[in-house]
């Protein structure tokens, strides 16, 4: 295989997508492809081993020629076609019965998506994706370190019997349910303990979480955690060779999902050889059978509207609801019929070790490669992508350069508008929603006057120098407004499709000829980015903005994404927006 693959993904976050793409682009350069990580940018950075680490920072700082076969791992909206690749491919997968209509139309645009699960190639195609762009390639474990023999951690508190439930704290997860079942069939008296080693869910932490534990024991089930069987919460990142001495402190793993695309802790669980309880629907059944793990009974319901808080694109849908009386059996009989969970055990692991180690998967790969090299013509494999340069354009003629994707650093987008300004020869500069100042600290220095909006009195501490500062909504900022027409307005404010385009409305009837707006996070790289508190709906915009031929559209890609956006008939007097 001489074709380049870039893979770009989060890399270093506490994720399973994380977790799962270190594994994919590993497996692929154990095997000789020539891959090249690119890293997303997400919160929660987790420890790694450092051979992972060096080998993946190696795989980063190398370019990759023209031609390359470029991965998005990543949900659909954060998909965009690069312009040096010959192949773009989406990776991701979906936890419920359908998907969002922006992915529909964001897969259909790709040239193939890479699903793992045959759930999930029936979900895509009866949503609409084409039937023949879809193919299946499974998630990949780094076997060797999942060795039954390797000393368990220590988990303070945890005696007797131990369930493990390695879980993001989210209601899909099932903790809900898991924790019903277990307070209803055991007593305090029992030798029996609980541990949910949970992660953050996006806006939500684990002390959150443990919150809304003690508050659901309480309040729903109407008992006292002190009085009820042991629960111990988990905050800790073990890190990846860290991990399967957790999953060895425990006896069995249990985990009703209400949903999943794949589903990483039952298969890093039964590769420990443990007794694996999930739920007998969604992506995990790609893996596993009555015969290697305990499938708990289920109903598909539609999403509940506690799921539509935490995660507002799963209104509409449908997942499962486990049967909370059948995993009380399970799990009860997991404790009374060990030959059979032993049994169970080994058999799972023998499941993942052969068929869902780094080479089997690679293989796979491969040969899915091997077949898009036969549709491809040959391409005359040629410049290598240039190291990511901190940008100062030169006069008389400045470019606005293209981001190459493999920059690491978190403030490229604000350089971007810092060299933007830097084009005008007194630029006017207007940002709306200034937070904590890490923006306009680097595009002040290149502007004559500075005006940063934000409703928070706090964010005055961050004006620089001579800056103007307007504590107010940006609605009343454009109202109000009476000084020179900006030649920039970057729009890093309310989040929501509306409010963007209303501001961007009102920031394209103050600006100055030939100046350009400046939108963020317009490339959300996960569902979970939608939130108000990320990205938000700002994305939803662009499409109607496109759609309009007077306007100019530019979008650099990497989350959390910037667009610039010019008059096209202005473009004579803007920096130029172009790829270098």
């Amino acid at each position: 295989m001489e074709r380049a693959v870039v893979w770009s993904s989060v890399l270093f976050n506490r994720s399973s997508i994380a977790e799962e793409a270190r594994n994919l682009i590993l497996a692929l350069d154990e095997a000789g492809v020539p891959v090249h990580a690119r890293p997303l940018r997400w919160p929660w950075e987790t420890e790694i081993s450092r051979w992972e680490r060096e080998r993946l920072d190696e795989l980063i700082r190398i370019g990759a020629p023209d031609g390359f076969v470029h991965v998005m791992h990543a949900d659909p909206p954060g998909y965009n076609r690069h312009p040096r690749a010959a192949r773009h491919i989406g990776r991701t997968m979906r936890e419920t019965e359908r998907l969002p209509p922006r992915w529909v139309g964001k897969c259909n645009e790709v040239d193939e998506v890479w699903v793992p699960s045959e759930f999930n190639l029936a979900t895509f195609a009866d949503s609409g994706v084409e039937p023949r762009k879809l193919h299946k390639i499974p998630e990949a474990l780094r076997t060797e370190l999942y060795d039954p023999a390797v000393r368990p951690l220590d988990v303070p508190g945890a005696s007797g019997f131990v369930f493990l439930s390695v879980i993001g704290w989210t209601r899909r997860k099932g903790w809900d349910v898991l924790v019903r079942a277990y307070v209803e069939e055991f007593s305090q008296d029992e030798d029996v303990t609980l541990v949910i080693k949970a992660n953050p869910y996006f806006g939500k932490s684990v002390a959150e979480g443990a919150a809304e534990l003690d508050a659901f024991m309480r309040e729903r089930l109407g008992r006292d955690p002190a009085a009820s069987a042991p629960i111990i919460l988990l905050d800790i990142d073990p890190g990846g060779e860290r991990m399967p001495r957790l999953y060895r402190a425990a006896d069995a793993y249990v985990m009703p999902s209400r949903g999943e695309g794949w589903g990483r802790p039952y298969m890093e669980a039964m590769a420990m050889g443990l007794p694996t309880i999930g739920t007998r629907w969604g992506g995990s059944l790609e893996f596993m059978t009555d015969e290697n793990s305990y499938l708990v009974d289920y109903e598909l319901v539609d999403v509940s509207e506690e799921a539509c808080a935490e995660r507002p694109l799963l209104r509409g849908h449908r997942w499962a609801e486990p049967s909370v009386g059948h995993l009380r059996e399970v799990m009860r009989r997991v404790i009374e019929r060990s030959d059979e969970a032993r049994a169970k055990g080994e058999r799972a692991r023998e499941t993942i070790v052969s068929g869902y180690g780094w080479q089997p998967v690679a293989r796979t790969i491969v040969e899915r490669l091997e077949a898009i090299e036969g549709e491809l013509p040959r391409l005359r494999l040629r410049r290598r992508l240039r190291p990511a340069q901190r940008i100062e354009p030169e006069r008389p003629s400045p470019v606005v350069a293209y981001r190459s994707e493999l920059d690491l650093d978190p403030s490229w987008y604000a350089r971007i508008v810092a060299a933007t300004c830097a084009f005008y020869p007194a630029a006017v500069y207007v940002e709306i929603g200034v937070d904590q100042g890490s923006s306009i600290a680097i595009v002040a220095p290149n502007c004559a006057e500075v005006h940063g909006v934000d409703p928070n009195p706090a964010s005055q501490k961050a004006m620089p120098p001579g800056g103007r500062f307007w504590q107010m909504a940006s609605d009343r900022f454009f109202a109000a407004y009476d000084g020179p027409p900006p030649h920039v307005v970057f729009i890093d404010g309310d989040h929501r499709y509306e409010q963007a385009a209303r501001d961007f409305r009102n920031a394209l009837r103050l600006l100055a000829p030939g100046g350009i707006v400046f939108l963020h996070d317009t490339w959300p790289t996960d569902a979970d980015h939608f939130s108000p508190a990320s990205c938000g709906t700002v994305c939803e915009l662009l499409d109607d903005l496109r759609a309009m031929p007077e306007l100019e559209v530019f979008t650099w890609p990497g989350y959390p994404g910037l667009t610039a956006v010019r008059r096209r008939d202005e473009a004579r007097d803007a920096p130029r927006l172009e790829a270098s």
